[in-house]
């Protein structure tokens, strides 16, 4: 996959920091992970974020899957409800007892 997300290495480096051998950058650019919106003052920002383990987009779990099985992957994740969370852990996650202590 040749779309990296723009997230934090944990280094303490910003993106500006970083060599062009180490850049994040893929394909297509930086491809961010969360993107905040204002509507008082109509701005976007593009926030670096740790990887959440449970993404939908870019777990683990679904990068192998589409590695493995390639476009039956992007088949079975269009025609199948919740098959991005339960690849992904996302559903059992949500399952848990107490999940917002």
């Amino acid at each position: 996959i040749d779309a990296n997300a723009y997230v934090d290495d944990g280094k303490g480096q910003n993106r500006s920091e970083r060599s062009e051998r180490e850049s994040c950058d893929g394909l297509l650019g930086s491809v961010p992970h969360t993107i905040r919106g204002s509507l008082w003052s109509h701005e976007m920002r593009l926030t670096v974020t740790h990887r959440f383990p449970s993404c939908t987009a870019c777990s683990v779990p679904l990068i192998n899957e589409y590695r493995k099985r390639g476009f039956d992957f992007i088949l079975d994740a269009c025609n199948q409800p919740n098959y991005l969370e339960r690849l992904a852990g996302l559903e059992d996650l949500l399952k848990t007892p107490n999940l917002d202590e």
